[in-house]
């Protein structure tokens, strides 16, 4: 599946050409990162999950959201649910958890700003963009809530089906970057807007493993790290588009990976 994806990213790469406006007169409109929602929730249409350790893969359907509640407070969650699972059965993942931000920073980098896009001979797609200076937000802070993980999967062959339930926390660290840059030229605006966030965490939890034979009480600690970035997130309309990968390894299951597509339902 990753080298799919990599192979996918490289023939979009060879497909695409960009090519940058020199002699174009324009003037700034707007130039803040602080216009950006943050008061969204999600539904999560494709979180794919693969367990290298138990060679489990499976696919959920969810929800998940942030909202600002003070300048420094923000809640976030989600909830999904297994739809199909392969080497396995069922599963829930459920987080309740708060984001405190500790610090802002606004730094004027580089950024492109999509002008035309037309498609040439030889199925190429040409962009003509324009490079600017943009205000880039960039928060850091504490994170942590509630961690529930749950599901089932086979083991010998797939002769006998484990059953786990995992409750505990999770704590770590969280950096969210976000510009929103807007031109006007020849009568036409154009925007580059975008929202990413990182995280590292440390899971600390606890439960339960059984099967037909046995039950065992487990506690150990996991870690995970991701990223999630909003295209386009400005405050107009509804129904953005989200990306994301998470890695880590977790207590039972071990080493995996999750790759989530989302999109934008409600923001205010």
């Amino acid at each position: 599946m990753i080298k799919l994806h990599i192979q996918f990213l490289l023939i979009i790469t060879f497909l695409t050409t960009n090519i940058y406006s020199q002699r174009v007169n324009y003037k700034v409109t707007a130039d803040d990162p602080d216009i950006i929602s943050e008061r969204y929730i999600n539904v999560d249409l494709v979180p794919l999950s693969m367990n290298f350790d138990i060679t489990e893969f499976s696919v959920a359907l969810g929800a998940s959201g942030f909202w600002k509640l003070t300048d420094q407070i923000k809640a976030e969650g989600l909830f999904n649910v297994n739809v199909l699972n392969l080497n396995g059965s069922g599963g829930v993942n459920t987080e309740l958890g708060v984001f405190y931000s500790l610090k802002k920073t606004y730094i004027k980098e580089d950024l492109d700003i999509l002008l035309k896009s037309r498609l040439v001979s030889g199925g190429r797609v040409e962009n003509t963009l324009l490079n600017v200076k943009g205000t880039y937000r960039n928060e850091y802070g504490a994170r942590g809530g509630l961690y529930q993980k749950s599901a089932g999967f086979l083991i010998e062959d797939g002769d006998i089906e484990s059953n786990y339930s995992l409750f505990g926390t999770y704590i770590g660290f969280q950096k969210i970057k976000q510009v929103f840059v807007e031109i006007e030229t020849d009568g036409r605006k154009y925007s580059n807007s975008g929202r990413t966030r990182y995280y590292i965490d440390l899971l600390l939890v606890g439960g339960r493993v059984s099967d037909n034979a046995y039950t065992e009480d487990i506690s150990s600690i996991g870690y995970r790290g991701g990223f999630e970035w909003m295209l386009r997130p400005q405050k107009e309309g509804w129904f953005k588009q989200v990306f994301g990968v998470e890695i880590g390894k977790k207590p039972v299951t071990g080493w995996y990976m999750t790759m989530n597509y989302k999109i934008t339902v409600f923001k205010e």
